[in-house]
């Protein structure tokens, strides 16, 4: 028998939420959306991970809590790491994501990335005065 599991997130950018999860190389797909990832022409905010074998995982939009919501039916969990991790990774490239295109847009640029054995990631950013 199959049952959904919900979990809630903190992710509010479906746009960040698909550029996170491409960069972590998940195949996804938004509603409305053809394969080609095109994200200008969504239709819905929700989006679909492909796994392997079977199920998928989908992230819904909650209209209440204005954030994403991760849908999956946990018995048919397909991916080499459990569903714990999977949104520890995603929360943390999506924050490296929102933080890059912040920095980004206020002028800022990447002068050093690197990410350690146990994932901790350091950036060193820099913005000439003029």
């Amino acid at each position: 028998m199959s049952h959904l599991s919900t979990i809630k997130t903190k992710l509010r950018s479906r746009d960040l939420l698909m550029k996170a999860l491409l960069e972590l190389g998940y195949s996804t797909k938004a509603e409305g959306q053809s394969n080609n990832n095109n994200l200008s022409q969504v239709s819905s905010n929700n989006v679909t991970v492909f796994q392997k074998e079977s199920g998928s995982i989908e992230f819904n939009w909650n209209k209440g809590d204005k954030s994403y919501e991760l849908v999956t039916d946990l018995d048919k969990w397909q991916l080499s790491i459990p569903v714990e991790r999977f949104l520890a990774q995603l929360t943390q490239r999506y924050a490296l994501c929102n933080i890059l295109e912040s920095s980004s847009c206020e002028g800022f640029q990447v002068k050093e990335q690197t990410q350690n054995q146990e994932g901790v990631v350091e950036l060193v950013l820099t913005r000439w005065e003029s």
